[in-house]
C-alpha cells in the first residue's frame, strides 16, 4: 500500500510539473540603440520629403531592424534610435542596421536634426528648406 501511495505522489508531481504554465516567450525585443552615421540630402523644397540613411548599432547578431522616436521644438528635432532583436541564439558581435528616416517640412528655414549618439551627444544633420 505504501509503494502505491509513493508511486501516486511521484506521478502526480510529474504531471503537475509538466502542466506548469511557463508563460509566453517573446521572439523579439526592442532596445534603445546608438546612431553611428547619418547620410542624405541637406536641402529640400517645402512639402517635399527627403530620406536620410541612418545607421544604428546593434549589440548582437539578432539585431534585425530599427525604429525612431522623435521629439521636436521649432526647427530642431531630436531623434533616438531603437533596434529590434529577433531570435534566441545570437552570435555576439556588433551589427550595423541601416534604416531610412524620412523628413518633410511645411515651412521654409534651417532644420537641425539631432541624432543621439552613444555618449549622449549628437550627430547633427542640417537641412535647408526653400520654396
Amino acid at each position: 500500500m505504501r509503494k502505491i501511495l509513493v508511486f501516486m505522489l511521484i506521478i502526480s508531481g510529474v504531471l503537475t510539473l509538466g502542466s506548469c504554465d511557463k508563460g509566453e516567450r517573446s521572439d523579439f525585443s526592442l532596445e534603445n540603440s546608438v546612431i553611428i552615421k547619418v547620410e542624405g540630402p541637406t536641402s529640400v523644397q517645402v512639402g517635399q520629403e527627403i530620406s536620410l540613411e541612418v545607421t544604428l548599432q546593434g549589440i548582437n547578431g539578432c539585431a534585425s531592424s530599427g525604429e525612431f522616436q522623435e521629439t521636436g521644438d521649432g526647427n530642431t528635432r531630436v531623434i533616438k534610435g531603437s533596434v529590434i532583436y529577433t531570435g534566441e541564439a545570437c552570435y555576439q558581435a556588433l551589427k550595423a542596421i541601416t534604416k531610412s528616416y524620412n523628413f518633410k517640412a511645411s515651412a521654409t528655414g534651417k532644420y537641425e536634426l539631432k541624432f543621439v549618439k552613444a555618449d549622449k551627444t549628437f550627430i547633427t544633420h542640417t537641412v535647408t528648406v526653400t520654396k
